[in-house]
């Protein structure tokens, strides 16, 4: 399936094959190529994609004329959102795209995306136009990262809590509050985190912005952020973000969600029906902290906070009375596991799946045996670190290490199910680490063998 590009000034600039969209072999639309003139604004490449639409970083185009057009610096870089192509020619779809962005302007927050300009003119391809953010949204930030300490949570959470009040008080639910639909960066030293896609958005005034983005009884979101009440398709209110909002402190808080399972379906189960569990049962986090997790994730929406600003101010609370045990720094040797698969997702398998199950469980049970700990343990990846006992030969943990990366090495090497797929890529450092002692042991917390971004190419085995 093809379609042609609307006719708009400047146009003609471009060659034909860049003004159409193309599908691939079984007709599933793979987005605008890059070139591709969209309105006033030319398309750079994609940088997400959701249920409904398809991001892209832009940059603006000078007029047909050549003049730049006087809202936009010549080039000026944005991302825009286009509704996916099966649901552009639906009137009602359309109409409740443009009510997302319409529904993000109305609250005008800081910690709200920005929307800069709303674009009906190509009928084949609804779309509008926001602020091209840069960064990393909240889910990469915690693969990075690992779990983060309380008062870091609150660094985080705190400007999410005010977005999210600010829609609540516009009238508006989010409903699918999770670490993706958060980006977190980071400028000349300041960091700035903002909400994103309101696509499932509810209006709890529907007359101030016409019917609700939804209807009652359609269940949409994310099944594990959803609250009990809006897993069954029930009519839901700003409480519903509260919950998801718990859900997602508890994954700052711990390094996991509250819940797993194999199915989303089993997942939506254990929302509905088991109780949930203490952040402080997989993590070191203080008892203080435990109560305000686990009233967000209360099954009835009566006994949840009222209002965010409840929420974000027992927060707040529970970080000021933690009892912290204090971070100690200690020189430590770390292994980074990474294992990429070679492929593309469609083309991933059982076999490639068990096989780089295989990498990280012997990586795993070969450093644990060492005496290491995982501060990072993702489904491709995982940090291991070991703290060097003060008075330690330096030298000689460095010669240890080294004979540990060619043990693993050789392990892995020899596993019994290895994928031609599965590519393990191992690297080695000595660094500075932060350690925390609590009922669990010996935690490491911070410092520098934590920032993957500083470990250079010298560190590959």
């Amino acid at each position: 399936m093809r379609f042609s590009n609307a006719p708009t000034p400047g146009a003609d600039l471009l060659p034909p094959d860049q003004r159409t969209v193309s599908a691939d072999d079984e007709g599933v639309p793979v987005g605008l190529p890059a070139g591709f003139l969209l309105g006033s604004y030319i398309i750079d490449q994609t940088i997400g994609r959701g249920g409904s639409g398809i991001v892209y970083a832009a940059h603006h185009a000078p007029l047909a004329d050549g003049r730049a057009n006087v809202d936009f610096a010549p080039g000026a870089r944005v991302a825009i959102k286009v509704l996916r192509d099966e649901y552009a020619m639906s009137p009602v779809a359309v109409t409740r795209f443009m009510r997302e962005a319409q529904a993000v302007n109305r609250i005008g927050h800081p910690n709200i995306v920005t929307i800069i300009d709303f674009a009906e003119t190509d009928p084949a391809h609804p779309y509008y136009v926001m602020e091209l953010l840069e960064g990393v949204d909240l889910r990469e930030f915690l693969n990075q990262h690992g779990r983060f300490s309380p008062r870091e949570t609150l660094e985080l959470l705190g400007p999410l809590c005010e977005a999210v009040a600010a829609a609540h008080a516009a009238g508006i639910v989010h409903r699918d509050i999770k670490a993706s639909n958060v980006m977190v960066s980071e400028r000349d030293g300041q960091r700035s985190v903002k909400l994103l896609d309101f696509g499932i958005a509810k209006m709890l005034d529907a007359d101030a912005v016409g019917q609700g983005l939804t209807e009652p009884g359609t269940r949409l979101g994310t099944t594990g952020h959803m609250p009990p009440e809006q897993i069954r398709g029930e009519r839901t209110d700003e409480r519903a973000d509260i919950y998801a909002v718990g859900v997602l402190m508890y994954q700052l808080l711990t390094g996991e969600p509250p819940f797993h399972a194999e199915h989303p379906r089993q997942i939506a189960l254990l929302h509905l029906q088991a109780p949930a569990p203490r952040p402080s049962a997989i993590a070191p986090v203080p008892s203080e902290l435990d109560t305000v997790v686990l009233r967000c994730l209360e099954k009835r929406p009566d006994r949840r906070y009222q209002t965010v600003a409840a929420l974000h101010g027992a927060f707040r609370e529970a970080v000021g009375n933690a009892v912290e045990p204090r971070a100690q720094s200690s020189q430590a040797v770390a292994f980074y596991l990474e294992v990429s698969t070679g492929c593309d997702d469609e083309q991933i398998d059982d076999a490639v799946l068990d096989d780089l199950l295989d990498v990280l469980e012997l990586a795993q049970q070969t450093l644990l045996a060492h005496g290491f700990v995982f501060p990072l343990y993702t489904s491709n990846a995982l940090l291991a670190v070991r703290p060097i006992a003060p008075g330690s030969d330096v030298d000689e943990e460095r010669r240890e290490a080294l004979a540990l990366a060619a043990e693993l090495t050789d392990r892995l090497a020899a596993r019994a199910r290895a994928h031609v797929a599965v590519l393990p890529a191992l690297s080695m450092t000595l660094g500075e680490a932060l350690l925390q002692s609590s009922d669990a042991g010996c935690e490491i917390v911070g410092g520098a063998l934590l920032d993957l971004a500083s470990w250079t190419a010298q560190n590959r085995l």
